[in-house]
Formats: structure tokens, sequence, C-alpha cells
């Protein structure tokens, strides 16, 4: 009992620092937007069921080969680890889940489409690479869960600053939905777009 209660502890708080980690980490970078922007919910960060969740179970036992298993576990989930790290981000910016699938794969495919599809796992993916570092500083026995979620939060916030200094996300600066793209992110994915 006391270590399932000391778990969710641990969990809770490393969720609310991360929070605060990343708020505080575009705050000083001066890119958080305090009247635009607003911080993500320790209810919606913990939320255990996030991208590819089954995926990650299914590959898990991948963590038992040392080095190896770390590298190919977090070449397999990089690209939902990265989504799901920067996802403080498009809370922030009220980014709606269409947009997000858009930004993290080039275009609005399932999670389910997603995973066999050759773009999520393209070199040229931001996000995947993203992930991919960051899980696998994440799969280092002991540290990894401790520290690195920490260190993670900030890298998180510096690459959301990178892309607010380029002037903001590429899938709301598309030439293909353009306007439309930002008046849905703005009316949380309310407004119909283009086809």
């Amino acid at each position: 009992e006391s270590a399932i209660c000391t778990g969710l502890l641990l969990i809770v708080t490393q969720s609310k620092a991360q929070t605060k980690l990343f708020v505080e980490t575009m705050r000083m970078e001066g890119q958080w937007k305090e009247g635009e922007m607003k911080a993500q919910s320790t209810m919606k960060d913990l939320n255990m069921i996030k991208k590819a969740f089954f995926v990650r179970m299914l590959t898990f036992p991948l963590q038992i080969i040392p080095v190896v298993g770390g590298a190919v576990y977090s070449a397999i989930n990089a690209t939902f680890t990265g989504w799901d790290y920067m996802d403080r981000y498009f809370d922030a910016i009220q980014l709606p889940s269409r947009l997000q699938r858009v930004e993290v794969f080039g275009a609005d495919k399932s999670d389910c489409s997603a995973l066999l599809h050759r773009s999520t796992y393209d070199a040229d993916n931001e996000y995947a690479r993203f992930g991919f570092m960051v899980g696998f500083l994440e799969s280092i026995p002991i540290v990894g869960f401790v520290l690195f979620p920490l260190t993670n939060a900030v890298a998180a916030a510096l690459f959301a600053c990178d892309i607010e200094k380029a002037g903001g996300l590429a899938c709301l600066k598309d030439s293909g939905e353009g306007s439309s793209a930002k008046s849905d992110a703005k009316s949380g994915g309310k407004s119909s777009a283009k086809s």
C-alpha cells in the first residue's frame, strides 16, 4: 500500500514540477504570453492513456536488453513521446487535437494509422527526433525516471520557445489552411476546416 501511495505521490509531484519548469522556462526565454497561454492542468497531464499507450506497453520488454533495447524502444515510441512532452505547449496555445496531429504527423491521421505510417518515424520529423532523445534519456536505469523527466520538460519548453521565435507552429502557418487554421485553433476546433 505504501509503495502505491508513494508512487502516486511521486507522479503527481513530478507532473506539477514539470509543468512549473515548462512555464518558467518559457517565461525566462520571454515566450510565455500571459494573456494568451495557460498552464496545463495536473489532471490533464496525469492522463495515463496518452498517445500510443498500448504500443509502449507492448514494446516495454525491449527495455530489458541493455543499451540497445532502450534505443529500439525509444525509436519505436519517439514521435508519440515527443508529442506527449509538447502537449504542454499545445495545451498552452489551446491547439485542437486535429491540428496537433497535423503538426506532429504532417497530416490528420489517427494514432493507429500513424503507428504504421513511415512519416511517423522519419528522421526529418522534429517531434520524432526530440521524442527519441527524451525517451532514451528516461530509459537510463534509476536516474532516467527520476531526473530526466524534469530536464526533458525544460527541453520541451526550449523547443516550444524555438517554435514561437520561428513564428509559430507549421500547421498554423501552412498555406493550405492559412487563416482558417488559426481561427480553428483559437475557437477550440469549432470552426469548419477546408477539405
